[in-house]
């Protein structure tokens, strides 16, 4: 959903994994449902700092942990927050 820009499922299959995993969270799901939201926030043309902070945590997260397929969209939004700053 995220590759096709389909935001409404992308938030849609976020709240399911979050729903899904909420009685055993784990670090993978969080950062996937957070990504997802983030994303799809950005896509709405959301600028500000938290959402810019909360993209920059995810990238962390991606980097440390080796999820690579996950860097690019969130260096695009990244990249669309700052020059909107």
């Amino acid at each position: 959903a995220l590759e096709r820009g389909e935001w409404e499922d992308a938030r849609r299959f976020a709240d399911a994994l979050e729903d899904y995993t909420s009685a055993e969270p784990l670090p993978w799901s969080d950062f996937f449902v957070s990504r997802a939201r983030a994303l799809a926030a950005a896509s709405d043309g959301r600028r500000d700092e938290a959402l810019t902070a909360e993209l920059a945590r995810l990238r962390d997260i991606a980097v440390t942990v080796g999820f690579k397929v996950a860097l690019e969209a969130i260096d695009n939004a990244l990249e669309t927050q700052q020059a909107a700053e």
